[in-house]
């Protein structure tokens, strides 16, 4: 098997100090804080309509909100009790922050 040349090595990498992005002192970590809500309360609207969001109507006033490996096991529950299509399951595939819209619904 024969191969060809190596590629040339990459440049050497870099590096940009910013204390302030990395330290956590109080004055950095309230910059921070603005903008860590900032960025969870535009998640928020795209959460709303998120594909991994799943809603399964059923006929009862009972509803039950799931996420993760708890959805098949709620599933399984409702089964054996005998209220498949009674309860309505909301399954939420981004439970932070909370699809309030689709819980209310």
């Amino acid at each position: 098997m024969t191969l060809g040349a190596l590629p040339p090595p990459p440049g050497r990498g870099a590096f940009e100090r910013n204390p302030q992005q990395f330290v956590p002192i109080p004055p950095n970590a309230r910059r921070e804080r603005l903008e860590l809500i900032e960025r969870i309360r535009a998640l928020a609207e795209e959460v709303e309509d998120s594909p991994f969001n799943s809603l399964t109507m059923g006929s009862g006033r009972l509803g039950i909100v799931t996420t993760g490996v708890a959805h098949a096991y709620v599933l399984d529950a409702l089964d054996d009790l005998g209220l498949t299509g009674k309860a309505s399951v909301l399954k939420l595939g981004i439970p932070f922050p909370l699809a309030r819209g689709l819980v209310s619904a």
